[in-house]
């Protein structure tokens, strides 16, 4: 029988059939295989869904003609009987000729054989495997199943520990427990259950080696400590005469699952920001430690947690008017309750402004409240019961049916004390436990400030944002202690000018811990962006599993996998986004969660290299939002990466005509003829620029024209120009193009910010990436002594950077060095694990990936690195490689790949762009125009 393997490791065996190795060779090949193996339903799959799967971009007529020949390939390899149909239109896999490794899995699962099933998951599903030019739904298949199968396999290691540790068997508890951690060694409640079992068994130093090894792995990694919980746990493991740990269940803990990240849309310059972000920062690391380690079961969200809303309160000392303080207090204080869901106010007002603006202006609360989820409303009147004494009396209304369920009454010397004693009371009455402290430790101890904190709401959600920002700085200004009047304060600042809004930002993330959960984790995880802090991801993750129904918890958990690299998993966590916050589309207002979430569903297809997908994104958000500059902005982008200059250029000037000035036409003409390789119309217009336009056009057609040259190879009028240039990327590439590696590698090293930087994270991300022009400057020399320590201090900093190609930069260094040393193989290896993202992460990588490869022999798995790297921009981290370099390898690619007439299309971009070339080019010119069948021109 054929036995196919996922977990952990792609492989195919077949006794019998000498021919099945050759299916590992092919990716689109086996994960075809694989697909009918373990999709679900298990059984005939229709060829409809596997041409879209599998070969998206290809008509009817010819994608089946790829499947039909890819079937009849897999019965050459794996027997005429492995793969069955079913008429002309289904297929499926023989499971009486092919086994795969997830179904034994799976049957051993639902058999209850929990240790069988763990010797069948080796290690995630199709780790490392690339389908080149599939489906992005395909994609998605791959990464859910990888992070199903995981759950499952952590889930059964705690339930053998569970199981092992109630008969007794202390050692067989304590290796299950170990397993389970081993499969997400990242997850620090899993650590601290690990040390409370080993504890509990008699292996007290177990447990801390358990600690050390993780506390180890932090410090590395990270640079981070444990949280605060586990270190206590330690600790008091550490004593002599340390009582046991509590005898708490074995069970599996919230999963956190590190990874890169991806750029910010907006941020407060560093230069702006005071000397103590270094410390905020670290505080930011230490607290994004202890969230994610005290996110426990009961944060995982059920779907039979309660979900309320705090609705109108009467205010009889006000003659009966319905007053938002009471309502907003009491929301804010409800909020600390563990096992209920409360809709913050903050989302209770934005979409009574939203439901507003769709034409329903008598919207209440109520519907406010419903339409964001919840199922119970809470009501009632603030009455005087004595001089000294108020009194709230409150019923839970059940919005379906409108029937009162609870009653309560509370009372207080104050407002503050009367929503303590109500918080108490609803928990008792929902059987949760009560918070801990008085609603002053999260919010204010003046009820001015909360006044005008509520108006400043009141203000924001309705657009009135300099209005707001008065508010909020009132509120400051009131109690300098109130976290959240400075955080919208900063958010307020940000959207009417940016200038005020660092201190205020900064100031909040100071005050953070006088602010409830979700409020706290929104101000940690908004301030660690800022600084570019890999606590971002961390905080984000705790956010999404504590608060599910928040859109803005939700929009974090997107950002924090766009960073990290899973744009696929951030493409779904956008859309979800888009469906909570659909309403906001239908404002015309600077805040859209919902249009934030379009912008980023778009960059995570660009990113992911499927232009086509973000095309579709594009034009979709432009018609949610008609007339959208920024939708039409994008849709070009689009389309231009798709080739479709043409369009491309006719959506930008539609954008211009719509508002004049939104675009520069010219830079634009000039861009897309670059792309096309039209240098010559290119230079005609930025020369034109830099002689006559203002000094910001001047800039931006000179930085044009330096990408222009380099792309023909006119590198000594690249380098004139780009002295000309304040940026000095542009002078330290073409120094490097100029065979000047030396010179510019001392160039990018000057550039490296002081030790001192305030922004640690900022400071990370600068120093990563100038270190890897330094190294690729020393490279290009001949000099790979310093190669190794550079990647060392890369990988260091890199780590500490909130920008997700950062972590991965040192890889390609390694690349370097293991080229200078010969060892192709484990270049190739290093290059590849540099990539972030295919088209727009550091395309230089792309190149030298490719070149190996070629150099290997495996000239088809270089195509498809080369032609993400033309799909891609052509400034930022693609600035580093020229679009002629990228046709050049692809055409020798194509050739050895025994493509001719491919390898003679980019061949014929090639000579064309270096007819006029640099004496130093011309050899590879007269190749290219020879590969072309074109003679070279007289006098040549």
């Amino acid at each position: 029988m054929i036995q196919l393997k996922t977990l952990g490791t792609c492989d195919l065996s077949a006794p019998d059939r000498p021919d099945a190795a050759e299916v590992l060779t092919q990716p689109k090949r086996f994960a075809l295989l694989v697909y009918l193996a373990a999709a679900q339903p298990r059984g005939f799959v229709r060829r409809d869904t596997l041409l879209a799967l599998f070969w998206p971009e290809n008509d009817q007529a010819h994608g089946r003609r790829a499947l039909r020949q890819t079937v009849y390939l897999l019965r050459q390899s794996l027997g005429a009987d492995a793969i069955l149909s079913r008429g002309d239109d289904e297929v499926a896999v023989s499971t009486e000729q092919v086994g795969c490794d997830v179904g034994l899995f799976e049957d051993a699962l639902a058999q209850e054989r929990t240790a069988d099933a763990l010797e069948c998951y080796r290690g995630d599903f199709l780790s490392g495997l690339h389908v080149p030019d599939a489906s992005q739904e395909l994609e998605e298949w791959i990464e859910g199943e990888r992070r199903r199968l995981r759950a499952l396999a952590t889930g059964a290691a705690w339930t053998l520990a569970q199981r092992e540790e109630q008969g007794g068997n202390g050692a067989g508890a304590s290796h299950w427990a170990r397993r389970a951690v081993a499969l997400n060694p990242d997850d620090e409640p899993g650590v601290r259950d690990l040390m409370g079992l080993l504890a509990r068994v008699g292996d007290r130093s177990g447990a801390l080696r358990a600690y050390a090894e993780y506390a180890r792995r932090l410090t590395d990694e990270l640079g981070v400590e444990p949280g605060p919980e586990v270190a206590r746990l330690a600790e008091s493991l550490r004593g002599a005469t340390a009582a046991s740990p509590a005898a708490t269940p074995v069970v599996p803990s919230a999963t956190v699952a590190p990874a890169p990240a991806a750029p910010v849309a907006a941020s407060v310059g560093a230069t702006a920001m005071p000397r103590r972000l270094g410390v905020i920062a670290g505080a930011i690391l230490a607290l994004a430690v202890a969230v994610v380690a005290t996110t426990s079961l009961l944060t995982r969200g059920s779907s039979t947690t309660p979900v309320i809303a705090v609705g109108p309160i009467a205010d009889a000392l006000a003659g009966g008017a319905t007053s938002n303080v009471p309502a907003d207090l009491l929301s804010t204080s409800l909020a600390r309750l563990v096992g209920v869901h409360v809709i913050p106010v903050t989302r209770l007002y934005d979409l009574e402004a939203q439901l507003r603006a769709a034409g329903r202006p008598g919207t209440s609360v109520i519907e406010a409240a419903r339409e964001a989820g919840a199922g119970e409303l809470i009501q009632g009147t603030l009455h005087r019961a004595a001089p000294d004494r108020l009194q709230l009396d409150l019923q839970v209304i059940n919005i379906a049916s409108g029937a009162v369920q609870h009653a309560y009454r509370a009372e207080g010397a104050d407002l503050f004390a009367v929503v303590d004693d109500a918080t108490s009371r609803i928990a008792a009455g929902f059987g949760v436990p009560s918070p801990a402290g008085r609603i002053t430790d999260v919010t204010t101890h003046s009820i001015v400030a909360y006044r005008l904190y509520d108006e400043g709401l009141r203000a924001y959600y309705e657009d009135d944002l300099s209005g707001a920002l008065r508010l909020f700085k009132a509120a400051v200004a009131e109690d300098s202690s109130f976290a959240m009047a400075a955080w919208y304060a900063g958010r307020a600042a940000l959207l009417v000018s940016g200038g005020e809004s660092g201190p205020l930002l900064l100031r909040a993330a100071r005050l953070a811990d006088r602010a409830t959960d979700r409020e706290r984790l929104l101000i940690l995880e908004g301030v660690a962006e800022l600084l570019m802090s890999p606590a971002a991801n961390a905080l984000a993750d705790t956010l999404g599993i504590r608060y599910p129904l928040d859109p803005e918890a939700q929009f974090a958990v997107g950002h924090s996998l766009e960073r990290r690299g899973d744009f696929l998993g951030a493409a779904r966590q956008y859309r979800r986004v888009i469906t909570m916050d659909s309403l906001s589309l239908g404002r015309r207002t600077s805040r859209c969660l919902a249009c934030d979430a379009y912008g980023r569903l778009w960059w995570s297809y660009i990113y992911a290299d499927s232009a086509v997908a973000a095309e579709r994104i594009a034009r979709s958000m432009e018609q949610a939002r008609p007339g959208s500059n920024s939708a039409l902005w994008l849709l070009g982008i689009a389309l231009a990466r798709q080739g479709r200059e043409a369009e491309a250029y006719q959506v930008w000037a539609r954008a211009d005509s719509a508002r004049v000035g939104a675009v520069n036409l010219e830079l634009i003409a000039a861009g897309l003829a670059v792309r096309r390789g039209d240098f010559a119309q290119a230079d005609e217009i930025l020369r034109r620029l830099v002689r006559t336009r203002s000094a910001p056009t001047r800039r931006e057609a000179r930085w044009l024209l330096v990408i222009s040259l380099r792309g023909q190879a006119r590198i000594a009028e690249a380098l004139a120009e780009a002295r000309q240039q304040p940026s000095f990327s542009a002078l330290g590439v073409t120094l490097i193009e100029a065979g000047r590696g030396l010179e510019a590698a001392a160039l990018f090293e000057r550039q490296l910010l002081p030790s001192d930087w305030p922004a640690p994270g900022h400071h990370a991300r600068h120093h990563a990436w100038q270190l890897t022009h330094v190294a690729t400057g020393l490279a290009a020399a001949g000099d790979t002594t310093r190669l190794a320590a550079l990647a060392d201090s890369v990988e260091s900093h890199g780590a500490r950077s909130g920008f997700g190609r950062d972590p991965r930069l040192h890889h390609y260094i390694r690349g370097l060095l293991f080229r200078a040393r010969g060892d192709l193989t484990r270049a190739a290896e290093a290059f590849r694990a540099s990539v972030w993202s295919w088209s727009d992460g550091y395309t230089r990588a792309n190149y030298e990936l490719a070149r190996a490869l070629l150099e290997l022999g495996r000239p088809a798995a270089a195509l498809y690195p080369l032609q993400a790297a033309l799909r891609g921009d052509l400034e930022s981290s693609n600035l580093y490689i020229t679009r002629t370099e990228l046709h050049e390898l692809l055409a020798q690619a194509f050739e050895a790949a025994g493509q001719p007439d491919s390898a003679v299309a980019h061949y014929r971009a090639v000579a064309s762009a270096w007819t006029d070339a640099d004496r130093a080019f011309r050899t590879r010119w007269e190749r290219a125009r020879a590969r072309t069948g074109s003679a070279p021109r007289p006098g040549a």
